[in-house]
């Protein structure tokens, strides 16, 4: 192959899938990459990748959700965790507004005491 036939792609991969790819005796992720490409042609040369992906394969149909648990459950671990920093900001936004309030009564307090009531300090008795 030449320079001009080939085609640059960056895939982010899962660290515990790229390991897995690893252990079957891959050391680049160009040549596995290429081997799941032409594994992909060789399956829809078969015809069976029209039951594999659905009948589009850029549309996440009721087939393809059923292949991807993993994602689904990754899925789900991300909305939990965005649920979890929600309640992290309500709680952050709570403590700052009864910070604010503690200080404002301590100003408060601070204003209604008599600029000359207390004892200068070297009067001790």
């Amino acid at each position: 192959m030449t320079a001009e036939e080939k085609h640059k792609i960056n895939v982010w991969c899962p660290g515990s899938l790229w390991k897995k790819v690893e252990a079957l005796g891959y050391d680049s992720p160009t040549k596995a990459v290429v081997t799941a490409f032409e594994k992909l042609i060789e399956h829809q040369e078969l015809g069976s990748n029209q039951e594999v992906l659905g009948s589009n394969p850029r549309t996440l149909g009721s087939k393809q959700e059923a292949r991807f648990p993993e994602m689904e459950k990754r899925l789900e671990e991300a909305q939990d965790q965005i649920e979890d920093l929600k309640k992290d900001k309500e709680d952050l936004i709570e403590m700052y507004n009864k910070h604010v309030l503690q200080v404002q009564t301590l100003i408060n307090q601070k204003a209604i005491e008599a600029p000359g009531a207390k004892k200068p300090w070297w009067r001790f008795w």
